[in-house]
């Protein structure tokens, strides 16, 4: 989905290692730098101090770094279920509640991390995809299976399909291969 952006796009995927405040700024700054090369990230100075500051003050830093871009960047924080350390979760938290026009950050997560999120959707601020709207339908099974297999399937058997595989496009694809 992000592939044929018309902007530019970082992906950072992250693991219970990046819950390292210094190494999440590191890999943030240098996914933000691939993105957008020739950018001067003032927010990259901090990575020299021994402690950083607080997580609104780095915040501000990208925020002000990103501010000076042109276009639009879409940052995807994938496995952000793995972020379990107040640092990160706050430094995300203070991106997302104070944005630029420039940041639309992306958060790929299995759980709800711990963020503002009744704020963030108050304010419209946030579009929410759930596993619920991620499942196939009975119709769209069919469709699917159809569309992919070039077998047209009856609605028994498509709801069958849609049980066994609980909606999920994963197990119909596995379920094509045979």
């Amino acid at each position: 989905w992000i592939a044929p952006a018309d902007h530019p796009c970082g992906w950072l995927s992250l693991d219970k290692n990046d819950n390292d405040p210094r190494q999440f700024l590191r890999y943030l700054v240098a996914a933000i730098k691939r993105v957008c090369p020739g950018i001067h990230l003032k927010t990259e100075s901090l990575l020299a101090y021994d402690h950083l500051p607080p997580e609104t003050e780095v915040a501000s830093f990208i925020l002000n770094d990103l501010g000076q871009l042109s276009e639009s960047v879409t940052l995807v924080l994938d496995d952000f279920h793995c972020i379990t350390r107040p640092f990160v979760n706050d430094l995300s938290a203070a991106l997302l509640t104070h944005p630029t026009r420039s940041l639309r950050l992306v958060l790929l997560t299995r759980k709800d991390p711990s963020l503002p999120i009744a704020t963030l959707r108050a304010i419209g601020q946030m579009t929410e995809i759930r596993m619920s709207d991620l499942l196939f339908t009975t119709t769209e099974v069919a469709t699917f299976i159809n569309w992919t297999l070039d077998v047209a399937v009856d609605v028994d058997t498509a709801a069958l399909l849609e049980m066994k595989t609980e909606g999920w496009a994963v197990g119909l694809r596995l379920v094509g291969l045979y």
